[in-house]
């Protein structure tokens, strides 16, 4: 079992890895540890410490070499190191995304989510809102379920005093509190699906649920969000304020 030391340059090691924090506080973090010139060994300490940091392929480059090394450490039976702070897994089969290095292998969202229970749930409106800990690690986590459009879950990494807060108090953290916010995420990170009858699917709900929550929104970004044409977006919006009586803003025109 690995004491408290390793643990913390395990975790440092891996943050970097996976993208979170800026390469140069990584840099200045490892002037600051003896030891770890023995625990990565002469030759990758040496490429560590002659890295660029604010050459974005020398980081690409170390990052790469030092995910082959800490892939190869033991820890947790569980994904949550490997996760961003904020990040996205699809429901379903993937392959796991840079920077994870992990390129030619299938994940499932079981890898991640296996281990993730939930210990509170927002409620409603917030349907897709709860909180999960991990039972391997026991890193707590914000997740965001996008089951009606793109099919992710949103996580964002909870320090302990955001769990105690949910726990508690049910003061949660508003990262996700609105649905736009994680339709916004997946977007972001490349996630888009497309509806084979989309005037039959449930965009329509979704677009007045968004004009609801965001009254005016205008058609651009309905269609930006759901990833929609102008012409679709527009013919849905329509159809939202006829049915449901909300307000959206047309900022766009049909082609015909």
């Amino acid at each position: 079992m690995m004491n408290q030391l390793e643990a913390d340059m395990q975790l440092h090691l891996w943050k970097f890895v996976r993208g979170d924090g800026a390469p140069q506080a990584f840099e200045r973090w490892i002037y600051q540890q003896p030891s770890l010139e023995t625990r990565l060994g002469a030759d990758l300490y040496l490429e560590v410490i002659s890295t660029d940091f604010q050459d974005s392929e020398a980081v690409w480059s170390i990052r790469e070499r030092l995910g082959s090394y800490v892939h190869s450490l033991s820890g947790a039976p569980c994904c949550c190191i490997r996760l961003r702070d904020l990040d996205v897994v699809d429901m379903g089969s993937f392959r796991a995304p840079a920077p994870a290095f992990e390129r030619d292998r299938k994940w499932s969202h079981e890898d991640v989510m296996g281990t993730l229970v939930e210990i509170h749930r927002r409620g409603e409106p917030r349907w897709w809102l709860w909180a999960a800990q991990c039972t391997a690690c026991g890193q707590a986590w914000l997740v965001g379920s996008d089951e009606r459009q793109n099919d992710i879950f949103c996580l964002r990494r909870l320090e302990q005093a955001e769990r105690n807060a949910i726990e508690e108090h049910d003061r949660w953290p508003e990262d996700f509190d609105g649905y736009e916010d994680l339709l916004r995420i997946g977007r972001e990170a490349g996630r888009g699906v497309r509806f084979a009858d989309p005037l039959g699917s449930s965009l329509g709900d979704t677009m007045a649920d968004l004009a609801r929550a965001r009254p005016c929104i205008k058609v651009s970004e309905l269609a930006s969000l759901l990833n929609l044409d102008d012409d679709l977006a527009v013919e849905l919006a329509h159809r939202a304020e006829a049915r449901d009586g909300v307000t959206i803003t047309f900022d766009v025109e049909p082609s015909k």
